[in-house]
């Protein structure tokens, strides 16, 4: 560090200097600019539509004027269905 100081002030040095310190603010301005527009870019990107939501199969869905008891609904979904395969038949 010692042999730096010694070192001549002459104008190629501080021409060099400063070449060098106005690139790299340059550089600098140039990465910041490119970060901020790709940050704006991604931000004005289309959003996905939504899908619309259908229904899985076997899913009833109400009609929406209908007004229904929802606990005989929650009844009705929570009854096993009869077995007709084992159910007797008159005369057996």
């Amino acid at each position: 560090m010692g042999s730096l100081m010694n070192l001549p002030l002459s104008v190629p040095v501080v021409a060099g200097w400063g070449f060098w310190l106005a690139t790299g603010l340059l550089l600098v301005v140039w990465a910041r600019r490119t970060r901020e527009a790709d940050l704006r870019g991604h931000s004005f990107r289309t959003a996905p539509r939504p899908a619309t939501a259908r229904p899985k199969s076997g899913v009833q869905v109400g009609r929406p004027g209908s007004a229904g008891d929802a606990f005989s609904e929650l009844q009705a979904m929570l009854e096993p269905e009869p077995d007709l395969s084992s159910a007797r038949r008159p005369g057996d």
